[in-house]
């Protein structure tokens, strides 16, 4: 068995786009940097802006959001073990118009890892953000 192929919705319009993703697990494999947003396969490439990220998982794993890069840049970890996770995350209430990675010694890539994985385990994610 391998870890879950995501189910996605994306759609960009111009340089703003939104992406739901969401993985259930049947079996333990966890995902190992496994690209939630393609910067390379979009029109824009030069730069990626989260500008929000609503996100809901189960108490029996945790995940983890990293750019793409030399030494991928952490943006949030889930916590392991908590019932009912769920979360915004919105870089506007710091009086920041977003988390950047710009392509320049990375992909950009939007990646997720994952641990403690279990069959019926499940990540959902909505993603809003900006190309360059």
């Amino acid at each position: 068995m391998a870890a879950p192929t995501p189910v996605t919705y994306h759609r960009n319009v111009g340089h703003s786009g939104f992406l739901s993703w969401t993985a259930v697990w049947e079996n333990g494999d966890n995902l190992s940097t496994a690209v939630v947003i393609d910067l390379s396969s979009l029109e824009y490439t030069n730069s990626l802006t989260i500008k929000q990220i609503d996100w809901t998982c189960t108490a029996g794993i945790e995940f983890t959001l990293l750019f793409d890069a030399s030494s991928n840049e952490h943006i949030m970890s889930s916590a392991l073990g908590v019932t009912n996770k769920q979360g915004t995350i919105e870089p506007s209430k710091f009086g920041l118009d977003g988390i950047v990675k710009t392509l320049a010694g990375s992909t950009g890539d939007l990646l997720i890892t994952t641990t403690s994985a279990a069959s019926a385990d499940e990540i959902w994610l909505a993603i809003h953000y900006r190309v360059d």
